[in-house]
């Protein structure tokens, strides 16, 4: 029942009105007005925790598509998940050992690059 309040608590800050909210998430006016006072006495309460809601939604839905594929097929990501808890776990010289690793390997497909281009005009 609270995450069901804290959707209205939401939806009111957003300036829906009672018959929206009430169409959107099917509950009583009641219910609404109830929210609306509370927000009205302790809205810091239900503001700290809705913006904090929000903050994580916005920083799941960047990476939406692949987190079902990594739920779903995690062997099919290993390298990327084995970095990702590598990188989460390391201290600060572990990840500046890992930066320094990243910046040798783009320097070495630029050599790459630049080889394969020597080795298409000699042919």
């Amino acid at each position: 029942m609270l995450a069901r309040r804290l959707q209205i608590a939401e939806l009111l800050m957003d300036g829906l009105t009672y018959e929206q909210i009430r169409e959107e998430l099917n509950v009583g006016y009641n219910t609404i007005a109830k929210v609306q006072t509370w927000l009205e006495l302790y809205g810091d309460g239900y503001r700290t925790v809705i913006n904090r809601t929000i903050k994580n939604k916005v920083e799941k839905n960047i990476n939406e598509p692949f987190t079902k594929l990594k739920r779903k097929y995690p062997i099919s990501f290993w390298p990327q998940l084995l970095l990702e808890e590598m990188i989460r776990n390391a201290n600060q010289r572990e990840k500046q050992r890992l930066r320094n690793v990243v910046e040798g390997l783009r320097n070495k497909t630029q050599l790459s690059r630049e080889l394969t281009k020597l080795l298409a005009k000699i042919n």
